[in-house]
């Protein structure tokens, strides 16, 4: 419960003031992402990018905990694991780059930590 309210003041923590806004349509694929997620900074970018793969991430688990097998994953991975997982998938595979960013997150964590 902790970590998904860590999640939520992590995405409505996000600056309003930032110099730098996020466009949605460059960032609502899963080549968008990737690249906010890249950055590795302090950027409103890699904040979205750590405060969205967490939030699906914190959803699966609820998802495995509650013993769905598809749409979930089993484990409890750091924030960070995700947004690895998420990103060493989207390297991975290039040909889906232009497909949803919650499709991506979605299919990079639930292989990385499926519930068999």
């Amino acid at each position: 419960m902790y970590s998904f309210i860590t999640a939520a003041i992590l995405a409505f923590g996000l600056s309003t003031t930032s110099a730098e806004p996020l466009d949605p349509d460059e960032t609502a694929t899963v080549e968008g992402l990737y690249r906010l997620c890249k950055r590795h900074d302090d950027s409103k970018a890699f904040t979205f990018c750590v405060a969205y793969v967490a939030g699906v991430a914190e959803t699966l688990r609820m998802q495995g905990i509650g013993g769905a097998k598809i749409f979930s994953i089993c484990g409890t991975p750091t924030y960070g694991d995700t947004v690895q997982a998420f990103v060493d998938w989207a390297e991975a595979n290039t040909s889906g780059w232009q497909d949803g960013r919650l499709v991506g997150v979605i299919t990079a964590l639930s292989k990385t930590w499926p519930c068999r």
